[in-house]
């Protein structure tokens, strides 16, 4: 940790600015006279040191191209021209395990800064109140993806006063129970998302913190052997009903029974521009089916870390339909998605596939069609041997970004949290209390949404498949192989003949990236296998 702490402080005061489209929580211009002891003293300050807190997120080695790279290509939903990652030819050196690594304790430093620094400060009460819950949210959301993918690194719940601190292991059951405690409090001092004002929109809410809380307790009940199971899952039941009860959220639902508004009323959550019909348009960002989504915003470069780093997503770049696309859609994802003989809108697959996948006959669009005009899918994905498949991605891609910048800074937000994977971890959660026909009802509100046929019962089987089509390109696939490869009783069984190259014992989890482990002297350990 200490080679992360040397590089952090500078951005620790108020850091990368997380800014959204029309949502923008602030812009301002960095001053070269900052320091910590001038800094910290107004509301406006602990305003910013908030913001500073969710900037991690966007940044290319998390919730943006590196996190597909690893996730998808790890899941036997996409391929990527780098075979290694196909194979977990990965070792603790990665460029991208460290830089993931580094990133998330990058959040959870500058969370522990808010909490060290804001109290003191002389402002309103409630909105110190509020802007603590995001840090517990957001030290939480950190802290979760830290022992979820590094399985036990170092929990840090304070700002380090020595560099040169060497920190061990800390076992997996204290990170959930701290995680647990950070959710707790950012359900008692965050509001509804209907609370906020527009220009605050993206902020953590007291819904994104009751799923997460949720997720946690589902999580728990998988990763933790010695976890009083049902106890977790009744917890877990206990907060996705809090917000599938609290009003605040619904499905995207189709406008009348055509077969755009069945495709636009799901690929609007993946958009970055309102997608309009003759029936009326649906909304996309932040909307009513979003419980928390990475603000991304066509502004140019940061001004924070040296002015490289994007305002915007590279993911249109790197994986678009007419960039680089070395992330493209298996044929067995593809195969997965049902084949109907009746829908209501005439469609002989599931209309998620169409919303999901570019394949022979779509037509690419753009956000601006004076710098690309429409023009139709291409079969050639790319010339690596290692993807031969002609299928692509629309999910995120539709309308594909284009901009002064060319396929970079694409603005559209990444979906973190959504009511549909709500609903299915709680049908999930319910199969699992046996409570069969709770699960079915959850599950078959998924399957109306795009217009499939009811199930009458619902099998662990029903649920593994409808959360691969409904959630497929949105790095589900791979942490649910893993857990369900984990828990008692076993979901997944062959998880090895599942992914080519995966070793149970050891790819469940990334390996602590080695430059850490040799700065602790000996007291950080290795995860097993690597």
């Amino acid at each position: 940790m200490n080679t992360l702490l040397k590089n952090v402080f500078r951005i620790a005061l108020i850091s990368l600015l997380w800014t959204g489209c029309d949502d923008k929580f602030l812009d301002i211009t960095p001053q070269s006279n900052i320091t910590e002891a001038n800094y910290y003293k107004t509301q406006q300050h602990a305003i910013e040191t908030i913001t500073a807190c969710y900037d991690p997120l966007k940044h290319p080695a998390f919730f943006n191209i590196d996190f597909f790279a690893l996730f998808e290509s790890f899941s036997d939903e996409a391929v990527h021209e780098q075979a290694k990652l196909e194979h977990f030819i990965i070792d603790a050196s990665d460029d991208m395990v460290r830089m993931l690594y580094t990133y998330l304790y990058k959040g959870v430093y500058r969370c522990n800064m808010a909490f060290e620094k804001i109290p003191p400060i002389q402002m309103d009460e409630n909105l110190k109140k509020r802007l603590l819950g995001e840090a517990f949210y957001l030290r939480a959301f950190y802290n979760f993806y830290l022992t979820v993918l590094y399985n036990q690194p170092p929990l840090v719940l304070s700002v380090p006063k020595d560099i040169k601190i060497q920190l061990p292991n800390t076992p997996r059951a204290e990170f959930y129970k701290q995680i647990i405690t950070d959710l707790e409090k950012a359900i008692d001092a965050l509001p509804e998302k209907s609370q906020y004002p527009l220009t605050d929109m993206g902020r953590a809410t007291r819904g994104a913190a009751r799923a997460l809380l949720g997720k946690t307790y589902l999580y728990k009940a998988s990763y933790s052997p010695d976890a009083d199971i049902r106890n977790d899952l009744t917890k877990a039941e206990k907060y996705f009903l809090d917000v599938v009860n609290s009003g605040e959220y619904a499905l995207s639902l189709p406008r009348i029974n055509d077969s755009l508004n069945y495709v636009f009323a799901y690929l609007c959550n993946f958009s970055s521009l309102d997608l309009s019909t003759p029936a009326g348009s649906y909304k996309s960002e932040n909307n009513i089916e979003s419980l928390f989504e990475v603000q991304f915003h066509h502004g140019g470069w940061e001004k924070w870390e040296g002015g490289w780093q994007a305002d915007g997503s590279l993911t249109s770049l790197y994986f678009g339909p007419n960039s680089y696309r070395n992330l493209v859609p298996t044929l067995k994802f593809v195969n997965e998605f049902e084949t109907l003989s009746s829908h209501p809108a005439g469609l002989h697959r599931d209309p998620r596939l169409y919303a999901t996948v570019y394949q022979t006959g779509d037509t690419i669009v753009y956000t601006d069609p004076s710098r690309m005009a429409p023009e139709p899918w291409k079969d050639k994905v790319h010339t690596n041997s290692n993807i031969t498949q002609g299928y692509g991605w629309k999910k995120y891609f539709y309308p594909a970004h284009v901009g002064p910048d060319g396929f970079h800074n694409d603005p559209n937000n990444l979906r973190i949290i959504r009511y549909a994977d709500v609903l299915l971890m709680l049908a999930e959660t319910e199969l699992l209390l046996g409570n069969e026909p709770a699960a079915r009802g959850y599950l078959n509100q998924v399957r109306s949404r795009a217009g499939l046929p009811a199930k009458s019962s619902v099998t662990k089987d029903d649920i593994i498949h409808e959360r691969w089509v409904e959630l497929g390109f949105e790095w589900s696939r791979w942490f649910d192989l893993v857990r369900w490869s984990i828990r008692e009783p076993k979901w997944i069984t062959n998880i090895e003949t599942i992914l080519d190259g995966f070793k149970a014992g050891k790819n469940e989890f990334l390996p602590i990236p080695i430059r850490e482990i040799d700065l602790m002297g000996g007291k950080l350990l290795q995860n097993p296998g690597w």
